[in-house]
């Protein structure tokens, strides 16, 4: 939600008559109405996005540029698109053009390579914000005009190309081990052969172990080695040959372990409440697999289980917190002559069985569409099979105090599991905290085309009368909103907002300027849309 809570002047336009009978407010004439006439230029303020951490990297071809997207409120980042505009001036900073409009898509970080660049010219960067998205319902768009903010480093130009090797080595399948290098240059002559040697020893006993040739234009260049032995230690080198037959110096030096092949996480899913199952490639050569997992980046890990069996492939943890970030370590084993031979594989899941709060909105889409877009059904009997109807018991009050009620409420299936929860955690909430309900709403068709959330199935509304919607100073639904006074009206903040909040669902309250304004109170949406 992008408004500041600040002193509202609220005008009593029409009389509404309360009877007091026990412990409950009620209206009992909804011809009288209440309507808000606040000052919206006092309370409406945009949210002030800035730009920080600008870096460039440069290389022999082009820049890259990054920087991040800075708020107040790190949800504010999360629930919008910022665009942010690239600017470029050629030898001084006399001549700066637009290059480039990005969209940060609700994330933090963005980048830009910019590869048209010349060898020898001098090149200044800035960047500024020229506009932003509300990513709800119809997205709306807030003009933003960022103040520019310059690389601190101006201005750059391009490196000159290496002229050393620079060795990096990993390891493949079937025990091989790859080696990998940049191409080189040297002035005057060229570069016609790479020799590569290998050693078990890494201070002697190198031996020339491949040649390789066809140099051209590539960047990249490689040597596999396919004779080792599981469990040895390789150490490699490489020079470059000349075509004037001299050599360059040896490249660094690097170590490559023969080991089993690596542990691949295939997938990590929620199938139930409080869990996360996951599951792995097989590795053919291992005798069993290590699990290990934690609670958030900053968690350390513990061994969940040791699996003796090459065949069990998954493995199931229970009594996590939904909507915490979990990360799940697989280690593969192998024994052999005495001798562990591991490797490993990290794959980071949020538990997610249920909606919860700062989910992103690419995760929603998943949960919902099953994919990575907003689908919007195109009649309601398309919608209608994407429904499911649950029943949900809910705290109500008379003169003689609480008694239950059970509605039937119809939502989309995909978030049929987080609205029973919400239910049973509002069921539960202490009698201080509880507000009564008489009526909810869910699933309705408003008709091809609309925007509304209920024609999706995310939205739920509580007691539409006495929790209205308002449009620039004009009731839309409802009767009004007394949340002071009225138990059926609900509070900004309460117990009540916060569970729904805990499962991802917010109430539709939007500032788009000074003059207009949305207030949706009865209105609580999943997808933050109307």
């Amino acid at each position: 939600m992008n408004f500041k809570k600040v002193k509202r002047f609220v005008a009593t336009l029409l009389s509404v008559t309360l009877v007091c009978n026990g412990n409950i407010s009620y209206a009992t004439e909804e011809k009288n109405t209440e309507t808000e006439a606040g000052n919206y230029a006092e309370e409406y303020k945009p949210i002030d996005f800035g730009l920080g951490n600008f870096t460039i990297n440069i290389n022999a071809n082009s820049a890259y540029l990054k920087w991040d997207i800075t708020a107040e409120d790190a949800e504010y980042i999360s629930d919008h698109s910022v665009d942010v505009e690239v600017y470029r001036s050629v030898a001084d900073m006399s001549n700066y053009t637009k290059i480039a409009s990005l969209n940060s898509n609700c994330q933090k970080t963005m980048s830009y390579t910019d590869n048209t660049l010349l060898a020898g010219n001098k090149y200044f960067y800035k960047i500024r914000i020229s506009g932003y998205f509300d990513e709800v319902g119809a997205r709306v768009y807030h003009s933003y005009e960022g103040a520019f903010v310059e690389y601190a480093y101006n201005p750059v130009k391009l490196i000159n190309p290496k002229t050393e090797l620079q060795l990096s080595v990993n390891t493949l399948s079937g025990h091989r081990i790859r080696v990998s290098w940049y191409q080189i240059y040297a002035k005057g002559t060229k570069v016609t052969a790479y020799q590569v040697y290998r050693s078990m020893n890494k201070d002697k006993g190198y031996k020339l172990v491949s040649k390789v040739g066809n140099v051209s234009t590539k960047a990249e260049y490689e040597y596999i080695d396919n004779k080792t032995v599981l469990g040895k230690t390789y150490y490699y080198k490489v020079r470059a040959v000349f075509s004037n037959g001299k050599y360059s110096e040896y490249s660094n030096i690097v170590i490559g372990l023969a080991t089993i092949d690596k542990a691949t996480i295939l997938t990590a899913k929620s199938l139930k409440a409080k869990t996360i199952t996951i599951s792995w490639k097989k590795i053919e050569d291992a005798n069993g697999y290590y699990v290990y997992y934690k609670k958030g980046s900053k968690g350390v890990y513990q061994l969940a289980t040791k699996i003796n069996d090459n065949n069990t492939l998954t493995y199931c943890a229970n009594k996590l917190t939904n909507g915490k970030k979990y990360y799940f370590k697989v280690v593969a084993f192998m024994i052999s002559d005495g001798q562990e031979y591991t490797s490993e594989a990290i794959k980071g899941k949020y538990c997610d069985y249920y909606g919860y709060q700062k989910e992103s909105t690419k995760n929603k889409y998943r949960r919902i569409f099953g994919k990575k877009k907003y689908v919007r059904y195109k009649s309601s009997l398309s919608a209608r099979k994407h429904m499911k109807t649950i029943k949900v018991r809910v705290w109500d009050k008379s003169d003689n105090g609480w008694y239950t009620r059970v509605f039937s409420l119809t939502v989309h299936k995909g978030i049929a599991p987080t609205v029973k929860a919400i239910f049973k955690s509002l069921y539960k909430l202490k009698e201080k905290d509880r507000r009564p309900i008489h009526d909810v709403g869910g699933y309705s068709w408003r008709g091809k085309g609309s925007t509304s959330e209920h024609n999706q199935g995310l939205a739920i509304d509580f007691n539409a009368n006495e929790n209205y919607m308002i449009r620039n100073g004009e009731v839309q639904a409802g009767s009004f909103w007394k949340p002071k006074k009225n138990l059926y009206s609900i509070p900004l903040k309460c117990k009540f907002v916060t569970v729904l909040k805990k499962y991802g669902f917010d109430r539709c309250i939007w500032n788009y300027s000074d003059k207009e304004y949305v207030r949706d109170y009865m209105h609580f949406s999943y997808n933050g849309g109307r």
